[in-house]
């Protein structure tokens, strides 16, 4: 049960914060399709890192870690001055990549802890559950139109 409470608390945060800065890439510094541009490519090396290090590393370090990097880079943000724009860029990019490495670790952990005959039915109740983070990411960005430019990254 408290597995079953751990994993739905990282599917919403996972799609909280996800789609939390993919709806921000056009409010970041710089041309709009270059950084768009570097979103993808850098959600694309996260999927080929992922790939290659959780069976070397194993899933619980590599999820926490890329996690741990996420919210870091996500709560340096608040300190960065606003004419800095190409930092805030920066870091709203890496975590990108941390972000979209634990969105494909999660599914993988999930399919392993639970057993092969409540998997299905666990998967997707928790990623129905998931999509109430992908509900409040929009409003996030709102109230990050009112309070300050940093909001929608503290998620």
């Amino acid at each position: 049960m408290l597995v079953t409470l751990v994993l739905l608390l990282n599917w919403i945060t996972n799609t909280l914060v996800y789609f939390g800065i993919s709806f921000n890439t056009s409010k970041l510094a710089g041309d709009p399709y270059l950084v768009f541009f570097l979103s993808a490519i850098v959600e694309l090396a996260a999927d080929i890192v992922c790939q290659f290090t959780l069976d070397r590393f194993g899933r619980k370090w590599t999820y926490s870690f890329n996690m741990g990097l996420a919210g870091v880079c996500l709560l340096c943000i608040i300190a960065v001055p606003t004419h800095l724009g190409w930092l805030v860029t920066t870091l709203a990019l890496i975590a990108k990549f941390g972000i979209s490495f634990t969105f494909n670790t999660i599914y993988i952990v999930t399919a392993e802890i639970y057993p092969t005959g409540i998997r299905n039915s666990a998967l997707n109740i928790l990623i129905s559950f998931s999509c109430f983070g992908g509900l409040i990411s929009p409003q996030v960005e709102t109230l990050g139109n009112s309070v300050g430019y940093a909001m929608p990254y503290v998620e």
